[in-house]
């Protein structure tokens, strides 16, 4: 099943809502979570991702854990993960850049906060209930694509990816994934992706209601800044989901380089704080950190971030009630 068209169809109105989250819902192993990976059953997935994982982990105890766990909830309950599989340049593969932020998340994770959940339904399961954790923006993560309604923009999946234009969420921030904008500026950048160097549009961020452009900043033409957006939403796949207040949260950069920069956000009580300060009892919300320092390791082929700027900006995300019981109201009954 081709879940990528399938979306693509749906955002056209050859199929309506219902049907779509219906396909997805009985999608079988190669459902919502994995329908690029070329890999014999889902099980297998699962084992040799978990044994992979658990190599990597180590005793590190330097993670901000009370607030961390004050800011995303636990990691345990009902706690779903998907990672980053659906970037045009690692067809069938976990990005290199989300298999590193997993490391992060799996050392928070098993050091003082809770285990995390890694089930066999993490990859095919028909329940669409629950709380998500996503690893990778929209142009990496298809379930980060599909509830901040991305869709390609081409044929072509290279031309990037374009955003609705009358969402169910209100934004403050968004990614741009326009190729021909972003190229047409002059935006390009390199870095090292998975052991190689990579040059791929400056994919950037807007700052919606100041109608301000924010891009990583290019050093000749290497990756020198990035930035890690945090988007917390509703579960807006199932209806009881929504109901009892289960959560997507997306930890998105604009680059990989972003997304990898949990690892320092995780272990500053000051940022953490800020955010946490920032946000107050807001239920849904979005967090804007700059990676203001990246480093091209050239012999291990590897760029990494090295500092978060202090300049935390955060905003609340506001819901389209209207658009948001249309959706509701066309969702299967029984998932």
């Amino acid at each position: 099943m081709d879940i990528a068209k399938l979306y693509d169809d749906f955002r056209k109105g050859k199929i309506n809502r219902r049907d779509f989250v219906k396909i997805l819902s009985l999608g079988g192993a190669v459902s919502l979570f994995a329908y690029v990976f070329v890999l014999p059953t889902a099980d297998v997935l699962q084992g040799k991702y978990s044994r992979w994982l658990e190599s990597n982990l180590d005793a590190k105890t330097d993670y901000e854990l009370g607030n961390i766990q004050s800011l995303f909830g636990s990691f345990k309950d009902n706690c779903k993960f998907t990672p980053g599989s659906s970037h045009y340049l690692f067809p069938g593969k976990m990005h290199p850049d989300d298999k590193e932020a997993a490391i992060t998340l799996g050392k928070v994770s098993s050091k003082g906060i809770e285990q995390l959940e890694f089930v066999s339904g993490f990859f095919n399961t028909p329940d669409l209930k629950g709380n998500f954790i996503c690893l990778g923006s929209p142009m990496s993560n298809f379930l980060s694509r599909v509830i901040m309604q991305y869709y390609t923009k081409e044929v072509d999946p290279s031309k990037g990816l374009i955003r609705e234009n009358n969402p169910i969420f209100e934004l403050e921030y968004d990614y741009i994934f326009d190729s021909d904008y972003l190229l047409s500026e002059g935006l390009m950048s390199k870095r090292y992706v998975g052991s190689k160097k990579h040059a791929v549009p400056n994919w950037s961020m807007r700052n919606i209601s100041q109608k301000e452009l924010i891009s990583p900043s290019i050093v000749g033409d290497n990756l020198s800044t990035d930035y890690l957006l945090i988007t917390v939403l509703p579960n807006i796949f199932d209806k009881e989901a929504y109901e009892k207040g289960e959560k997507v949260t997306i930890f998105g950069g604009t680059h990989g380089v972003g997304t990898k920069s949990i690892e320092l956000l995780f272990k500053s009580k000051k940022l953490l704080s800020d955010i946490k300060k920032q946000i107050g009892d807001t239920q849904y919300w979005q967090a804007l950190v700059k990676t203001d320092k990246t480093f091209h390791d050239t012999k291990r082929k590897r760029t990494a971030p090295f500092s978060l700027s202090d300049d935390i900006k955060c905003a609340h995300v506001k819901i389209n009630k209207q658009l948001l019981d249309i959706w509701l109201s066309e969702l299967p009954k029984t998932m």
